[in-house]
């Protein structure tokens, strides 16, 4: 719920609410292990020791329920915010906001012991061996609170109706994720917000066929939570900080029936403060992983008519790293999309085709790294193949 209250003076607007939100998340997650093969349709395969005869899985699971959660987290988000402008004269504008947040949190979680109990249902077989089960008290139920102040200020220097150029410093947090809360519901002290702050410089300009925009950005985020589920099902529990100095750039043009949009983001997000107290570690001055130091994408547009166009779309991803310690890189990979639309009276037919060419690229990567993108056999996250969609929209 969103209650406000709108005022327009002679130079100055502003807004005055209240927000109001509740929510609940439940998971319950139940992991075993499968040994399958390599192929594009893998099946599940049985494995046996011939030294001893002792089956290591049962119909392809080598380790059933090696992981266990069930977990509830319930929010309540209460923000009095302001936001408002100023406008000095008509080329000097101020921009400004304000937002106070007093929010609860709580929940449980289950007291899961990790490979603790061997069931003893399968003869001669290890697949139910170290089972993670949930005995004696069954839940840690925990409260957190998040008493925060979030802010932004900006100014805005018009030269003509054409051309501006800006300056904005704005202040925030992000609440702790799910994993965060499980990982600690014993031991809320270790529990951060992560704070989120940017400065930025931006230039803008427009006309009737053209417009650019440029931005040129500062951020510096605190107490970044790493929470890795591990092998022996225990969670990394890290919290580190990231800087990033980068660049957008966004330009649209058009030419009678051709257009196009195009738009650049350069950035170097590094990691700061992220060693370890017993020295086992240091990523200080690494880059933050499963983030591409430049992403673009080209977008151009026919209009055959008034309501018949084609589109294309190029989206290019450079490479990133997969873990904290830049070790194993996930190479940069391109993205072609491309549609035709067609307007008839109150209907609107379209063929969408999205990774056209059936490109190979992996967004994340296995950041426990037992695997590297070197081997034969790499654990990754792709996206998705070749796909085509025709939908048809009524307007009433």
């Amino acid at each position: 719920n969103d209650l406000k209250f709108m005022f327009n003076l002679d130079k100055m607007n502003f807004t005055l609410g209240y927000y109001i939100s509740n929510w609940k998340s439940n998971q319950y997650w139940n992991w075993s292990n499968y040994l399958v093969d390599v192929s594009d349709n893998p099946r599940l395969v049985n494995l046996v020791d011939t030294s001893t005869g002792v089956f290591r899985t049962w119909n392809g699971v080598e380790r059933i329920t090696w992981l266990e959660r069930d977990a509830q987290t319930k929010g309540k988000v209460n923000a009095l915010y302001l936001d408002g402008e100023l406008e000095f004269n008509k080329i000097l504008t101020l921009n400004f906001g304000l937002r106070y947040d007093d929010d609860k949190y709580s929940g449980y979680r289950d007291n899961a012991r990790f490979f603790s109990t061997d069931l003893g249902h399968f003869d001669n077989n290890t697949a139910d061996n170290a089972v993670t089960v949930v005995t004696g008290n069954p839940y840690t139920y925990w409260r957190y609170d998040v008493d925060e102040l979030s802010y932004t200020t900006a100014l805005n220097y018009k030269f003509n109706d054409h051309t501006a150029i800006y300056g904005r410093y704005s202040h925030g947090f992000r609440s702790p994720i799910e994993e965060t809360y499980y990982d600690n519901a014993s031991n809320l002290s270790e529990i951060k917000t992560t704070g989120v702050n940017q400065v930025e410089l931006g230039f803008k300009y427009s006309n009737r066929n053209f417009a650019v925009f440029a931005n040129l950005f500062h951020m510096n985020l605190t107490n970044i939570p790493f929470n890795d589920i591990l092998a022996d099902g225990s969670s990394e529990g890290d919290f580190a900080d990231v800087t990033n100095i980068g660049l957008e750039f966004e330009a649209n043009a058009k030419l009678g029936v051709f257009s196009i949009e195009t738009s650049i983001t350069l950035q170097n997000p590094e990691y700061k403060n992220f060693a370890a107290t017993d020295g086992s570690f240091d990523y200080t001055g690494n880059t933050a992983r499963r983030i591409p130091k430049i992403y673009y994408t080209i977008r151009p547009n026919v209009e055959v008519t008034k309501r018949f166009d084609i589109y294309g779309q190029l989206s290019y991803f450079g490479k990133k790293f997969t873990n904290q310690d830049n070790a194993v890189v996930l190479p940069a990979f391109s993205v072609f999309n491309a549609g035709t639309s067609y307007e008839y009276k109150n209907l609107r037919f379209a063929l969408d085709a999205s990774n056209l060419f059936n490109s190979i690229g992996l967004t994340e990567g296995n950041p426990r790294r037992t695997t590297s993108a070197a081997d034969d056999v790499f654990l990754a996250r792709p996206i998705l193949g070749r796909a085509i969609k025709l939908s048809v929209a009524i307007d009433f």
